[in-house]
């Protein structure tokens, strides 16, 4: 087995394509071309990683800020329900009082 027919082995079990690959030369041309097409790829890829990261942290910053806004409405609403419940109890025994005068 020549030097070529190795190269398109270890490139076809690569997944990559042959091209037209008569010589050597044209298969390491193919492959050169692969290789730069890849990195391109990669690097773009990696760029939109980098920019889903930095939104997923300013996501993270606002959900922690409503989480805890969530929860002091929350304590603020059973207060607020723990109020009208005392206010219903004083109304109550005001009518109650009312009533039997």
């Amino acid at each position: 087995m020549d030097d070529a027919e190795k190269l398109v082995q270890m490139m076809i079990r690569c997944g990559l394509a042959t091209g037209h690959g008569d010589t050597i030369d044209d298969l390491i041309f193919e492959l050169e071309k692969q290789i730069k097409n890849t990195s391109h790829a990669f690097s773009d890829a990696l760029k939109e990683i980098e920019q889903l990261r930095l939104a997923n942290l300013d996501l993270q910053v606002w959900f922690d800020y409503v989480t805890t806004e969530c929860d002091r409405l929350q304590a603020e609403v059973l207060k607020l329900q723990e109020e009208l419940n005392g206010l219903r109890l004083s109304y109550e025994v005001v009518v109650d009082a009312l009533k039997e005068k």
